[in-house]
């Protein structure tokens, strides 16, 4: 799944084809409520780039500030 996300299998172009053929069905069967009709784009599946990946220290202090929020203790020794 996460590789479907970089690089979606089988290319855009069957996106696209699948689109088409969805507008189509969607603009013989229904009207769009803001009127007109529907676009390709209505129905474009988008992908976004991974999220970065978080540091360690990052992970940490948000752990510390959830484990605050919560009225936990920090019973680490050396706080980094």
């Amino acid at each position: 799944m996460a590789y479907d996300r970089l690089d979606p299998i089988g290319g855009p172009r069957i996106a696209h084809a699948a689109a088409v053929i969805a507008m189509t069905v969607a603009n013989a069967l229904s009207k769009k409520k803001r009127g007109g009709t529907f676009t390709v784009d209505d129905f474009m599946p988008t992908w976004s780039a991974p999220k970065r990946k978080q540091s360690r220290e990052e992970q940490i202090a948000i752990a510390a500030a959830i484990t605050q929020q919560l009225g936990g203790k920090d019973l680490r020794k050396n706080k980094a």
